[in-house]
């Protein structure tokens, strides 16, 4: 009997010391890329970013999204499900020369053009 309360407690502990461990860190590629889908923030968070944060600092602030970019990186967020936020990136490395109030002074209202898609009779 004690031989299998001693098992118990061992897994017990185990399974605890596992959950405990924390998330493996992600790469820029994984945050950034054009599989993603586009990543949904809030103003506050964008707010939240300091002028001379880099790229990568940034990125991983935000959270994963896509990049929409060809050559150059450019991410894009969808910032309070009204404005698209999009941001060139030569090098995740470089400093962002902007504070998040004023990269959110370049974002874009969502425009809704469904209603021009398809074909129309005339």
């Amino acid at each position: 009997m004690k031989k299998v309360v001693a098992v118990l407690i061992l897994i017990v502990v185990v399974v605890s010391l596992t959950a405990c461990k924390g998330r493996e860190p992600v790469s820029f590629e994984e945050l950034l890329s054009p599989y993603n889908a586009i990543g949904h923030v809030r103003a506050r968070d964008v707010e939240s970013i300091t002028r001379g944060m880099t790229y990568r600092q940034i990125i991983t602030r935000l959270g994963a999204t896509q990049d929409i970019g060809s050559g150059l990186h450019v991410a894009v967020y969808v910032v309070d499900d009204k404005e698209n936020l999009c941001f060139s990136i030569a090098d995740p490395d470089l400093a962002c020369t902007k504070s998040g109030t004023e990269l959110l002074q370049s974002a874009q209202p969502i425009v809704d053009e469904s209603d021009k898609i398809g074909i129309r009779a005339s």
